[in-house]
């Protein structure tokens, strides 16, 4: 059976988490408790404004000092095309959804696979991301990792680690779940 184009965003929204149509990134995570509290809705949200701001302060303003939160929310207020949708289903089961008409969905979450998988980027630590089913190094994934790039070297990560244990808390609470997969690699001396 063929289906008309105009449907295929509702066939795709709930089979895949992370997908690009046309000129729109999604990313998306599912939540599996029976609660879920505006304190939670506040630590996940604030992460993702957090890297959000971060990843327009690396590509506006450059690389050069250290970028507090409050410096990136600030940039992030002034830049509202930057700042990602967030559509919250709230049922358990339940889902997040990022959205935005440029890559930078997909980056924050990856930031946000990291944080609730316990893992916190450190100084000099490279992160590389891959496409798990598309060509080795696509053209998103390297944006992804470009992006990634930018962030790690304008982020406080004294604040990063604040922000990953609260969104990590937050994650526990709700059960927040990626199709992300993570692997820490030992950097060789």
């Amino acid at each position: 059976m063929q289906l008309d184009r105009k449907l295929r965003d509702e066939f795709l929204r709930p089979a895949f988490d992370q997908f690009i149509i046309g000129e729109e990134f999604t990313a998306r995570f599912r939540t599996e408790a029976d609660d879920f509290s505006s304190l939670d809705s506040e630590d996940i949200t604030s992460f993702v404004n957090y890297i959000a701001g971060l990843i327009a302060y690396a590509e506006e303003k450059g690389v050069g000092h250290q970028v507090s939160a409050t410096e990136a929310h600030a940039l992030l207020r002034e830049l509202r095309d930057r700042v990602p949708e967030l559509n919250v289903n709230i049922n358990s089961p339940g889902f997040l959804r990022l959205l935005n008409k440029c890559v930078d969905p997909v980056t924050i979450a990856a930031f946000m696979t990291m944080a609730i998988h316990g893992i916190t980027p450190a100084v000099g630590q490279p992160i590389e991301v891959i496409n798990s089913v598309g060509a080795k190094h696509d053209a998103c994934s390297l944006t992804v990792s470009q992006q990634a790039k930018g962030v790690m070297s304008i982020m406080d990560f004294d604040e990063l680690a604040s922000n990953c244990k609260r969104l990590d808390a937050a994650a526990k609470n709700v059960h927040l779940k990626s199709s992300m997969k993570v692997e820490k690699k030992k950097l060789k001396p």
